[in-house]
């Protein structure tokens, strides 16, 4: 088994290289070309790494859609509309309790981006960015109680377009057989699409700006092409989202809740807790005091938030597209500018004597 292993590993690299050859002479469609044309400019080694998430990737592009996915999905250029020049990107940071209703007015006015437990807030974005479940034992369980606290409130998001991260798939024509995916389909919502997602892995190009040139010559990474699969995710999903508002044209990008500072989120509070019980089972998921994405990476030095600033300079420069965080209690305050809320007094923290 370990040799036939190998032998598939091998003829499947083989394929992408001959694919790579075609797509350079104009084989396959735009989204297929622009995949090939990023992974033949890679070195032999990052190749050799990085080629099963091209073919991931390129399941997600083809992705077959069957009896009810045929009629709930609609092509993500459909459903992902740009309406204004600044997005809100909404984290589960814990400093998303400091924003006021003043705050969230101005947030509604502009296109706002929810993802991950986002949907226990208040506050309804305008989209909501989702993953369906994993193989693990651990992913499946953890997605089990996702989808139960979400359909507590899925009627207050009749109007929210949902946007189903397609790169956490182990195999993209799976997609319309999960549990989760069924779960949505009943829930009556009917602006639903997915996002092909290219993930990029440690050590694959480890220089951040080399990395970029690639995907920019690639045209993966474009300021205003619009929605162009499949959408680069390096490091962690902040960054796909950058790399998403980038492509779709915003001037401006403010993170919030993107704090990095530790394991906690602004729904550890009792009124979330009592709410939703389903969040105690999840912490037991969630021990460590240190938030993974502030961890440096042995070969370059460089934490996953480190990325999100080579991502947001990178793209300030290139095309003139500000990132900035919503409040100073960050991993990323002094690395990004912070976003200022107009009109308004911010209240002054009580503090013990």
């Amino acid at each position: 088994m370990y040799r036939l292993g190998r032998l598939w590993r091998f003829l499947v690299y083989l394929g992408l290289i001959v694919l790579s050859g075609l797509a350079k002479c104009g084989f396959g469609s735009p989204d297929v070309q622009r995949l090939l044309s990023f992974f033949r400019s890679l070195g032999k080694e990052d190749r050799q790494i990085f080629f099963v998430h091209v073919v991931r990737a390129l399941k997600q592009i083809g992705l077959k859609k069957d009896g009810i996915a045929r009629t709930l999905i609609k092509p993500i250029d459909e459903c992902l509309v740009r309406k204004s020049d600044r997005v809100f990107i909404l984290g589960s940071g814990p400093s998303i309790n400091k924003l006021l209703q003043s705050d969230f007015d101005q947030i509604s006015k502009d296109d706002s981006w929810g993802l991950n437990l986002w949907f226990v807030h208040d506050f309804v974005p305008g989209f909501y960015f989702t993953q369906l479940g994993k193989k693990t034992v651990r992913g499946a369980a953890v997605m089990d109680l996702l989808d139960d606290m979400f359909l507590k409130v899925a009627s207050k998001y009749k109007d929210t377009k949902f946007i189903i991260k397609g790169g956490d798939f182990q195999h993209g024509y799976e997609i319309f057989e999960t549990d989760g995916f069924k779960k949505f389909a009943k829930s009556g919502h009917t602006s639903i699409s997915v996002l092909p997602v290219l993930l990029i892995p440690k050590g694959v190009q480890n220089d951040p700006l080399t990395l970029f040139d690639d995907l920019r010559r690639a045209a993966l990474l474009s300021h205003g092409s619009g929605v162009c699969p499949p959408v680069p995710q390096i490091r962690n999903s902040i960054g796909l989202l950058i790399m998403l508002a980038v492509q779709m044209g915003y001037k401006e990008i403010v993170l919030c809740g993107v704090d990095g500072k530790s394991n906690d989120h602004f729904y550890d509070q009792e009124k979330y807790l009592e709410a939703f019980p389903e969040l105690s089972a999840l912490q037991k998921y969630y021990t460590s005091d240190v938030h993974s994405h502030s961890i440096p990476d042995k070969t370059t030095g460089l934490s996953s938030l480190d990325y999100i600033v080579e991502v947001a300079e990178y793209c300030e420069k290139s095309f003139g597209v500000r990132t900035k965080i919503a409040s100073d209690d960050s991993y990323l305050s002094g690395k990004l500018p912070l976003h200022g809320f107009e009109d308004q007094e911010r209240p002054i923290p009580h503090t013990m004597p």
